[in-house]
């Protein structure tokens, strides 16, 4: 194998196991969570109407109101790890290709060459994207270190795949 190939191949497969393993433990404890949230069903009405001129009746529509406070922010708890739950989905989905990626290169897969050059094209456009657009010096740095990266990928998997 050759020794560019073996280092894009080992990339692609170390870079699938660290993203893959805390995208699925993430995706466990949304999922979990959110199984949590939706199981946990609201007290019903307790009945009776009471005086509103009274000071129980007072109490009673105060608890209401912040009832229904809660109740939306319990709504809208529930659809922000329904959105985290989603994106630790596709994060884990993303991570899966990488490592069969990788696992591909080493057995000279065709198909793992032609996936890799497009995800080292997608994220060598998003790299120099954020090269462009930031204005910190670190996050320049770090973008312009992605993209050389994938210009290196792709080199490798164009010209030296063998």
């Amino acid at each position: 194998m050759n020794r560019h190939l073996a280092i894009v191949a080992t990339a692609f497969t170390w870079t699938g196991v660290l993203l893959g393993l805390p995208s699925l433990s993430a995706f466990l404890y949304f999922a979990w969570a959110l199984v949590g949230v939706r199981m946990a069903s609201p007290a019903g009405d307790a009945g009776g109407k009471p005086d509103y001129n009274s000071l129980v009746g007072l109490l009673v529509s105060g608890a209401k109101v912040a009832g229904k406070t809660l109740g939306w922010l319990t709504t809208g708890a529930q659809w922000a790890i329904a959105l985290l739950t989603v994106v630790s989905i596709l994060l884990l989905l993303v991570a899966m290709a990488l490592f069969t990626t990788g696992r591909g290169l080493q057995a000279h897969q065709t198909w793992a060459r032609i996936l890799g050059m497009t995800l080292a094209a997608i994220l060598f456009f998003v790299g120099a994207l954020g090269a462009l657009l930031s204005r910190q010096g670190q996050a320049v740095a770090a973008s312009t270190a992605v993209a050389a990266m994938c210009l290196y990928i792709l080199w490798t998997l164009w010209r030296q795949f063998a």
